[in-house]
């Protein structure tokens, strides 16, 4: 699950992630709560990222 986690992180947008994930001998309930706990760190990160950037540039 730890893995899974870590890859979501990283690879987030990686649709070769989903297929490499599905082939593997992962359990689903691990594949499951990776998946609901890797992708909200960088999400918030870009959503961070992006309201500051705008904010810079007088977009808001």
């Amino acid at each position: 699950m730890r893995s899974v986690v870590c890859l979501r992180i990283l690879l987030q947008t990686v649709p070769a992630l989903n297929y490499a994930l599905a082939m593997s001998g992962i359990r689903f309930r691990a594949y499951m709560i990776g998946t609901l706990l890797g992708p909200p760190l960088p999400i918030a990160a870009y959503c961070l990222f992006f309201d500051f950037l705008a904010e810079i540039l007088h977009l808001s």
